[in-house]
């Protein structure tokens, strides 16, 4: 569905390669290590994440992640950058209020921040958590 100028084609949305072949979101299928970095309480979490094709050929779904049964959505905002679906409840405690990320071209390693709302007994705690995601 591409249209080849000069030896270059522009693709349709949700699609890449040298002849608009592939789906956005098959870079980003099968299983990734992942590491989170919350630099307020100078915590690291690392757990596994199952990355599976989307609602849409613009998204995919992020399983296991911040060790939570639950997916999450990601869409794609470029071509190397997608965004979370904001106000996502993880669990009972743990919302994400918004978050991104990118693809390293040269690694496919898959960098970002996303921030959360942690809701304890007596307030409501706000975070900003940097993650790593690599195959």
């Amino acid at each position: 569905g591409g249209v080849c100028v000069q030896g270059k084609c522009a693709c349709p949305a949700g699609y890449e390669g040298d002849f608009c072949q592939k789906q956005w979101n098959e870079k980003f299928e099968g299983n990734w290590n992942a590491s989170d970095s919350m630099n307020r309480v100078g915590t690291r979490i690392n757990y596994a994440i199952v990355i599976d094709g989307g609602a849409t050929k613009d998204s995919f779904y992020v399983y296991g992640f911040m060790d939570t049964v639950d997916a999450l959505l990601c869409t794609r905002t470029a071509p190397l950058k997608f965004s979370f679906l904001a106000d996502r409840k993880v669990d009972s405690f743990v919302t994400i209020k918004s978050g991104n990320g990118i693809v390293d071209s040269l690694t496919g390693n898959i960098t970002g921040i996303y921030s959360i709302q942690k809701k304890l007994a007596t307030k409501d705690t706000f975070m900003t958590v940097y993650f790593s995601w690599k195959r």
